[in-house]
């Protein structure tokens, strides 16, 4: 009489489909953790921040070799107007290039990258500040209101 014995190799169907599912739960657990749309506004953010920054900078430096921010300029004069306090402007661009504040590359990526995402503000003690529309959840949790600030959630 002949015994047989049954070997299993591979696995059965049920092992294999707990496996994937785990699998499965493990990367929407590590893609939920990473979030790469929320990583990915998160940098533009930084960026039109670092860009702001940069922006008032130039102001700043302007500020303190003419008297006045670029925006009060008047270029047929060569005098500074009045500045319109409370009121959001754009900065002039080509006066900062003209002045040396900035270089036309920064002004061409200001251009094409913050362009309607940044204004800036001169408040009643005459200091500027930059007002960016952010987009990531993360800086939007940061934004906090002070003195200075006129509306909720805006950074300063």
């Amino acid at each position: 009489m002949k015994l047989i014995k049954s070997a299993q190799k591979g696995f059965t169907l049920i092992e294999l489909l707990v496996v994937i599912t785990l699998i499965a739960i493990l990367a929407v657990a590590v893609l939920a953790a990473i979030n790469p749309i929320e990583q990915r506004k998160k940098a533009q953010d930084t960026g039109l921040i670092s860009m702001a920054e940069q922006v008032l900078a130039a102001e700043e430096r302007h500020f303190a070799s003419y008297g006045c921010y670029s925006t009060d300029w008047d270029s047929t004069n060569g005098v500074c107007d009045t500045p319109t306090l409370g009121e959001t402007y754009s900065p002039d661009l080509a006066r900062l290039e003209d002045v040396g504040e900035i270089k036309p590359s920064f002004s061409a990526r200001y251009g094409t990258t913050a362009s309607g995402k940044v204004s800036y503000v001169i408040d009643a003690e005459g200091g500027m500040h930059a007002i960016v529309d952010v987009a990531s959840k993360t800086f939007m949790d940061k934004a906090s209101c002070d003195d200075t600030c006129s509306s909720c959630g805006t950074p300063d």
